[in-house]
Order: C-alpha cells, then sequence, then structure tokens
C-alpha cells in the first residue's frame, strides 16, 4: 500500500540501487553501459574534486597498518618477525602483528602443556614415595586426630583441677 502511494516502481528501483558497504549508503550508477556500472562508493572528494587526505602524507590509505603497541612488539620479536626492538618499523600491517600473537599464543601452550606433564609425574612420583614411606593422607589426618582428643581430654582436665 506504501508502496503505491510513493510510487513503487521508482522506490524500489531506487532500493536497488542503493547498497551498504560498511554501514554508509553508498548509490550506485543506474546500468547504461557495462563500463558505468560501479559496485561500491567512489573515494570521498571534497567541494573542487579533489580526494580527501585520510592518511598521513606518503601513506597509502588502503593498507590496514598499526603502530604496535609494547606488548606487541615483543610478541613480533618472540615470533621471530624481528631481531630487535629497533628493527621494527613505526607501521605493521595488522596481518603480521596477528600471526605473531598466535604464533606466541601457540608457544606459551606448548609450554604450559610440558609444565603440566612435569608436574603430573612429580605428583605421581612423591605419591608413590609417600605411599613407600605409609605416609598417607589417612594417616596423617588418623594422627592429627589423635592429638586434638588428648589436647581437649587435657583442657578437660585442666578445668576440673582449678574447679576442686
Amino acid at each position: 500500500m506504501l508502496g503505491r502511494a510513493l510510487g513503487g516502481k521508482a522506490l524500489i528501483a531506487g532500493l536497488r540501487r542503493t547498497s551498504t558497504v560498511r554501514g554508509s549508503p553508498c548509490i550506485k550508477e543506474a546500468p547504461r553501459a557495462p563500463q558505468a556500472r560501479r559496485a561500491f562508493c567512489d573515494i570521498a572528494k571534497d567541494g573542487k574534486g579533489a580526494p580527501l587526505q585520510t592518511a598521513a602524507p606518503g601513506r597509502n590509505a588502503l593498507r590496514n597498518e598499526q603502530q604496535p603497541t609494547g606488548l606487541e612488539k615483543k610478541a613480533l620479536i618472540w615470533a621471530g618477525r624481528f631481531e630487535k626492538e629497533e628493527d621494527i618499523p613505526e607501521f605493521v600491517s595488522s596481518e603480521a602483528i596477528k600471526a605473531s600473537q598466535d604464533t606466541v599464543r601457540i608457544r606459551a601452550s606448548y609450554v604450559l602443556m610440558a609444565l603440566m606433564l612435569l608436574f603430573c609425574l612429580a605428583l605421581a612420583i612423591s605419591g608413590k614415595l609417600a605411599a613407600k614411606k605409609d605416609a598417607t593422607l589417612v594417616r596423617k589426618n588418623q594422627e592429627r586426630k589423635a592429638r586434638w582428643k588428648e589436647e581437649a581430654e587435657r583442657a578437660r582436665e585442666a578445668a576440673v583441677a582449678k574447679a576442686e
């Protein structure tokens, strides 16, 4: 009903010519000739027709680069991408940073797995040695409870002796 009131065919044709690229609506040109058809927006231009400066002068606006933080610099070094912190350029691609972080994450998980296996072996060995000495948890618990009973009896005897 609304489409008929607004001129249905024109409304639908207008919607077909619009596309959303990263949240900004761009209007495509009408398909007049095969070479005139455009899929995405033009580069943003100022009022005089010159493209707007979106990146630092001398830098490509379409490259996905960022300044690495201190932790990202350490990850780049630990992953073997660079030898020293001085060798790291001011801007590094985000793909290189992400790849180095993944490499560091994998190496850290390997180290944690190796430590877990070592601790498991150490616990198994110490448990077997304690079993040989008959120093089990049940024996230790029984000895502790026997001490508590003796201390309680001494406290009662001292209370009775005081009362007399």
